[in-house]
């Protein structure tokens, strides 16, 4: 693999990681660009129930930074020890869930695309289902975000 780097914004904060370093979780399954929220938001569809058990894979991604690096911290490991992540277990416990959590199907799973903060929140809920907007992956071209 090459030493490209990868540099991506978090939350106001400009962050930089070698594409080697990327979890193959998360290069396997995530989308490699960043996205247009409002067109995402913007896309048909209504939410329908997903069962937690299908989108639980997500928690235990490393997705999020901590202490500047990139891919250190996974929801579970929010939700198990909210002091130490202070920041995204106040984004969890705010979480809006009268939005839907926007997902598509890939390789035979549920992948996120928004909403990674609200899917936390229900499982620390205890919600059995989580409403979830199902996009197509051909729609992932029209969201890609003008650079």
């Amino acid at each position: 693999m090459s030493k490209r780097v990868v540099t991506m914004d978090c939350w106001g904060e400009r962050l930089s990681i070698l594409e080697r370093d990327i979890p193959q979780i998360v290069r396997a399954f995530c989308i490699d660009f960043d996205v247009d929220l409002p067109k995402l938001w913007r896309l048909p569809g209504e939410a329908k129930p997903v069962s937690m058990s299908q989108l639980s894979w997500l928690l235990d991604v490393a997705f999020w930074p901590d202490a500047g690096k990139l891919f250190r911290v996974s929801p579970r490991a929010v939700l198990a020890q909210p002091t130490r992540y202070q920041f995204h277990a106040g984004k969890i416990a705010t979480a809006a869930l009268h939005y839907p959590v926007d997902v598509f199907q890939y390789a035979g799973r549920y992948v996120i695309v928004d909403g990674l903060h609200r899917l936390a929140r229900h499982r620390m809920l205890g919600h059995s289902t989580v409403p979830c907007k199902i996009h197509s992956i051909r729609a992932l071209s029209s969201i890609k975000a003008v650079e």
